[in-house]
């Protein structure tokens, strides 16, 4: 009988360990029915602080807690974790590209599980679409950033119209220690806008690698003629660097960078949409990055959650998010009145969606190999470095699977 007693106490005490460690369990206040939904999050602290402040009108008009928890190496901590920890959140907000491989995981679940998606209604189309995998919409959209041109009107006064007059204004203003025209040959993401602007594309909606394809050869043979105007192994920081020191006319970089160029004295910052690729006509697509709000597939409290995610999506939360000097994703708050930001949000309706399929991961690095070649050997056969970067990204699929 004793042992009988003890067992159901230690099974008790078992389950007591299970609920309080996890954070998908119900949590009370005082007795008053409150309910916690966690959030994990990568965000800045002026960010966090301004969803703390947007949600809080949840706890009296819900009463529902909203805890944010930073989490350092979010994207490796939730794979390590997967389906088998109980210590996970009930929201995560990340990039979108996150939207493809946790869904296949069954890490993350399709909004509608907590929400209806009629929430995403007053968003813009691309950034919506940014979250959509396999037709289901896996994150509500926030915030958004992606590569534009930048030029300084103390050293340059008409920005390019096509990608000749790009190389033309790289061409004749090289010399002398400084640069026409600058852009971060060392990695695939700033090349984005070349590839697809030339018709080329990272992977097909089906995943497969599109490295090899005509559009990404005629692409990367621009970059090729680009080089001849570009300093060696030409990097972000080389970019940023000689920008921020008055030794470019003109660079590629991302809305993020902006606050960083105001204020130099050397700098008298304009900003332009990408230019036309004269081959096929398109504008550059530089890819659409979206940090969006997705629901865990194992929270417990989606209904909750849900109201969370409403509120994330309200013109409220954006207004707070643009004051922080984010783009957002709410097509009802006006981007328009500052000339930077108006320009940044033209850009974002010339740029694709950051592919979200698990494949995409398999690209990057092949294609960076294929990068390095090309950008420090003028006599690169581009079609054949691309051709066994292709190979090597689809034996990365395969293996990944």
């Amino acid at each position: 009988m004793k042992k009988k007693i003890l067992s159901l106490f230690l099974a008790l005490a078992a389950m007591t360990t299970f609920t309080a460690c996890s954070s998908n369990s119900k949590a009370t206040n005082g007795g008053s029915g409150e309910k916690t939904i966690v959030v994990w999050h990568q965000l800045e602290t002026p960010v966090e602080d301004a969803l703390k402040k947007s949600v809080s009108d949840l706890e009296t008009s819900e009463h529902i807690k909203v805890k944010f928890v930073k989490q350092n190496e979010l994207s490796q901590k939730l794979t390590v974790a997967g389906q088998n920890s109980k210590d996970l959140p009930d929201l995560i907000i990340g990039p979108n590209d996150w939207t493809g491989k946790f869904s296949v995981m069954g890490i993350i679940d399709p909004i509608s599980k907590a929400v209806d998606k009629s929430i995403l209604k007053d968003h813009l189309d691309n950034t919506v679409e940014a979250v959509t995998y396999k037709g289901e919409s896996y994150g509500v959209p926030m915030t958004f950033e992606c590569l534009t041109f930048m030029y300084n009107k103390k050293l340059l006064t008409t920005p390019p119209k096509t990608t000749d007059d790009l190389l033309k204004i790289a061409k004749e203003n090289t010399k002398d220690g400084n640069w026409g025209f600058l852009t971060n040959t060392s990695d695939g993401y700033h090349m984005m806008p070349w590839i697809y602007g030339f018709n080329g594309y990272a992977v097909s909606k089906d995943g497969t690698p599109g490295l090899s394809q005509a559009g990404t050869v005629d692409a990367l043979n621009f970059i090729k003629d680009l080089t001849a105007y570009l300093p060696k192994n030409v990097d972000y920081q080389v970019v940023d660097g000689l920008f921020k020191e008055g030794k470019a006319a003109s660079i590629v970089n991302g809305s993020w960078a902006i606050k960083g160029y105001k204020g130099i004295d050397k700098i008298d910052l304009g900003i332009e949409v990408l230019p036309v690729v004269t081959k096929s006509g398109k504008n550059a697509q530089p890819l659409l990055g979206v940090q969006a709000a997705m629901v865990m597939a194992k929270s417990n409290n989606k209904k909750e959650a849900g109201k969370v995610l409403e509120s994330f999506a309200s013109e409220k939360t954006a207004n707070a998010l643009l004051d922080c000097g984010y783009l957002v994703s709410n097509k009802k708050v006006d981007m328009t009145k500052d000339p930077i930001t108006k320009k940044l949000l033209e850009q974002a309706n010339f740029a694709t969606p950051m592919p979200n399929s698990p494949e995409m991961s398999s690209v990057w690095e092949p294609l960076a190999n294929a990068l390095k070649s090309i950008s420090t050997d003028k006599n690169a056969d581009v079609k054949k470095l691309l051709d066994k970067a292709q190979k090597d990204a689809e034996d990365k699929v395969k293996a990944a699977k």
